[in-house]
């Protein structure tokens, strides 16, 4: 949804109405949120137009009396992240996340860089037609190279600082740069 603009508003019934409208003003969808007088019940509506056919989308919610499966069930089945806010570690206003901690499963920062690297290497077999390669810059660079079926190209840049326990992957399609991720190790 790069270049979108929405508007939205919360009625006097307590329905929120938003529109989402393209780099060229045309609308994209519209969608109504409303909850039941009880609470028990989240209805959403969306709708997007189309040419010569338009699309209607209606969901339902009810509430459960409990939820079937707890955060702290999770934490305890591998390592996860919990997300929150981890500006003052990360240095970037509220756009990163903390991890559970991790140190019942890595001796230490060397021990999860070594095991991100080797994952972040591995060259892995992807659905349909695309495929993967890797290409070593040198001992603390790598990029993995995806050819889609469709002929264009996804480019993952990744560099490392063992030292500071960092790792920077940078996502582009083709020459354009559409992502980055900034991972660093906690002590």
């Amino acid at each position: 949804f790069r270049n979108f603009s929405v508007q939205g508003k919360m009625t006097d019934e307590g329905v929120i109405e938003t529109s989402m409208f393209n780099d060229k003003d045309e609308l994209h969808s519209k969608s109504s949120r409303s909850v039941s007088e009880d609470g028990a019940t989240l209805k959403t509506d969306i709708f997007f137009p189309g040419s010569g056919k338009d699309i209607h989308i209606s969901m339902t919610h009810k509430r459960a009396e409990a939820a079937k499966l707890a955060a702290a069930d999770c934490t305890g089945w591998c390592p996860n992240v919990s997300i929150g806010d981890a500006s003052a570690e990360a240095g970037v206003e509220k756009r990163s996340a903390v991890s559970a901690p991790l140190h019942t499963f890595f001796s230490g920062v060397a021990d999860l860089m070594e095991c991100m690297e080797h994952g972040k290497r591995k060259i892995e077999e992807t659905p349909g037609g695309d495929k993967s390669s890797l290409s070593v810059i040198s001992s603390t660079e790598f990029n993995i190279n995806v050819t889609k079926e469709s002929g264009a190209v996804e480019v993952f840049e990744h560099k490392l600082d063992k030292g500071a326990g960092t790792m920077l992957v940078v996502y582009k399609q083709g020459e354009k740069e559409v992502g980055s991720w900034h991972l660093k190790a906690l002590q």
